[in-house]
Formats: C-alpha cells, sequence, structure tokens
C-alpha cells in the first residue's frame, strides 16, 4: 500500500476516535417507530441543572462589573466551562441517570446487536462502524442522548463564535450566520464526513437551539442572567434543556444525509420503514410534532444556502424521496 494511502487511513481513523471520545455518538430513531417511551425529561433537566450549579459555584466571575458587555462575557465563560465538564461527566455519570430512563432499544440488547440491527447495517469495523446511543422520549421528541452534549457543547462553541463576531462590528445577523457555517463545517469534516460519514441537521438544530438558550441570558425583557452589587452575575432562574428542545432533534424526522459508502449501506436498510411511515403511531408522533413545531432561524438560513447552491439538499436522502424512487 502506498505511503500516501497509510497516512490518510492512520489520519482518519485518528479523526473518527478523537470524534467518537469528544464529540458524539450516532444515533437511529427509525428503530423507534411503532414503541411508545415515557417522558424522561425530568430526570436529563436534573441530571444538567446540577452540572451547571456546580459550574457556576467553579466559574471566577468577581472580575466583571454590571453592563451587557460583561453580561456576554459572564455567559460565555459560564458555558464554556460547562462545555468542557459535560464531556467528562458523560462518561462517568450520565450512565446512572439513563439507567432512570426509559429507552429502546433496552439494556437487553447489546451494542453490537442494536448496531446490527439499525439502518447502519452489519458491516462491524471501521470506518462503518460507530457507537450508536439508544433512543430516548425527552420532553414529547425522540431523540438520543448524543444531542444534549450537543446543546450545552456546540451551544456553547456557537456562541463564542457569536460573540467574537459581534465584538468586531459584524451584525447581529452575520455573527449568526457565522456561528451556523462553523456547525456546517464541523458536520461536513470531523463531527460529520470523516467520523461517522453522517451529516446531521438534528445535530445542527440541537447545537442552535443551545446557542439560543445561552443568548437568553442576555438578552430579552426577562435575561435569566442579572446583575446585583451584593452577589455580582447570577442565574435567576433554572437551566433546563427541555424548554429549548423541538422535533428537529429527531433524525427520523429531520433527517441527515450520508456520505457515499455510508449511503450504500444505509439506503437499502431504510426501504423497510417506507410501509411502517404510514402506521398510526409513527403519524401520530409526527402530527404532535408539526402541531408544536415553529421554523427555527437555523433551518431558514440552511434553506437559503441549499436555493442558492452552498449546500446540497437535505432531501436528497430523505426516506420520502428514497420511497417515491422505488416505488
Amino acid at each position: 500500500m502506498a505511503l500516501k494511502n497509510v497516512v490518510v487511513i492512520l489520519c482518519l481513523g485518528s479523526a473518527s476516535l478523537l470524534s467518537q471520545r469528544t464529540q458524539a455518538y450516532e444515533t437511529d430513531q427509525y428503530s423507534s417507530w411503532g414503541i411508545e417511551l415515557k417522558d424522561g425529561s425530568a430526570p436529563l433537566d436534573q441530571y444538567v441543572q446540577n452540572l451547571f450549579t456546580k459550574t457556576l459555584r467553579g466559574t471566577p466571575l468577581q472580575d466583571l462589573g454590571p453592563g451587557p458587555e460583561n453580561c456576554l462575557g459572564a455567559a460565555l465563560r459560564i458555558h464554556t466551562r460547562l462545555r468542557h465538564r459535560i464531556w467528562w461527566d458523560r462518561e462517568i455519570h450520565m450512565s446512572a441517570v439513563l439507567k432512570k430512563i426509559e429507552m429502546y432499544p433496552g439494556p437487553e440488547v447489546g451494542s453490537w446487536n442494536f448496531y446490527r440491527n439499525s439502518i447502519y447495517g452489519k458491516r462491524t469495523t471501521w470506518p462503518y462502524y460507530m457507537p450508536l446511543d439508544r433512543t430516548i422520549n425527552f420532553a414529547g421528541v425522540y431523540l438520543a442522548v448524543d444531542k444534549i452534549s450537543h446543546f450545552v457543547s456546540q451551544g456553547a462553541k456557537y456562541y463564542e463564535v457569536y460573540l467574537s463576531a459581534i465584538r468586531t462590528g459584524e451584525s447581529e445577523t452575520r455573527a449568526m450566520e457565522m456561528a451556523v457555517e462553523w456547525g456546517l463545517a464541523r458536520e461536513d469534516g470531523l463531527y460529520g464526513k470523516y467520523s461517522s460519514a453522517v451529516f446531521s441537521y438534528a445535530d445542527l438544530e440541537a447545537n442552535w437551539s443551545g446557542f439560543l438558550a445561552i443568548l437568553d441570558a442576555c438578552h430579552g425583557s426577562d435575561p435569566a442572567l442579572k446583575w446585583t452589587d451584593e452577589k455580582g452575575w447570577q442565574y435567576t432562574r433554572p437551566f433546563l434543556i427541555s424548554k429549548y428542545v423541538n422535533a428537529r432533534w429527531d433524525e427520523s424526522f429531520n433527517t441527515s444525509r450520508y456520505a457515499k459508502y455510508r449511503w450504500k449501506s444505509v439506503r437499502p436498510r431504510l426501504l423497510k420503514y417506507c410501509e411502517l411511515r404510514n402506521h398510526p403511531s409513527v403519524l401520530k408522533r409526527f402530527a404532535e410534532y408539526q402541531i408544536r413545531l415553529e421554523p427555527s432561524w437555523n433551518e431558514k438560513f440552511i434553506r437559503r444556502l441549499e436555493s442558492e447552491g452552498k449546500l446540497p439538499l437535505q432531501s436528497s436522502h430523505s426516506l420520502d424521496k428514497l420511497c417515491d424512487e422505488t416505488n
């Protein structure tokens, strides 16, 4: 084998391992169609709130005085620390939280069997294999725990990009575009194409939701982060992820795109869901999603990029398109 090819394989392998450790797992919400799970938002909200409280206690804010600019700085400092904390804590403590939550498939199904029966297929060697997170019901949305990590970690990174742009004179609109562009580049790179070969729009929406949660700290008529002369900067209400969850976190509703080799294995395994997509429980789930769904700024920006030819169409690998092509 040529040395150049060896180097490429080693680099991509390292990227995959790094991504699995520092970014997230993949998921398969299609497998949960027809399955009803109890809402697990209460223990997960409490888990993140406990992490948030610990982060607040350990974050020095005494050097930041009052004023809008210092509020932005305090929010960035807090959530950057939370971002780093959740990656380490996930491996240590989140498993205990998940034992309190109904998930699919259940713990009796091993990781290998889950993967082999998922949309990703039976090939269990790199670059085909990747860890899969189980599906849970979080505030009525069927998603995987990896979205919580995206919400906290990448939401903070979006805010960092946004705030840096604002401080260098960019408009608020352009600053938000730059934040989403940062996420798009990661999905098209280390966090997607070069690790799992999945470009996840649901991940991007979770990133955006996390950004909005931090934006609420200092914006609007009732910001969460407030200044008092006695205590300095303090959060005045709980940090609840369930407030920001939306249906676009479900990867069977907000479908992904795949690299060519990944699509080759996913495509035939998706076909079995053509009939199941009309199952009453699936129709009911998606109808409930639609009732509470509002267009997000993130989605509107992505649609604009598609219309300008700057981003491939999300619908290119959608289940509806696949089923229509095979009928």
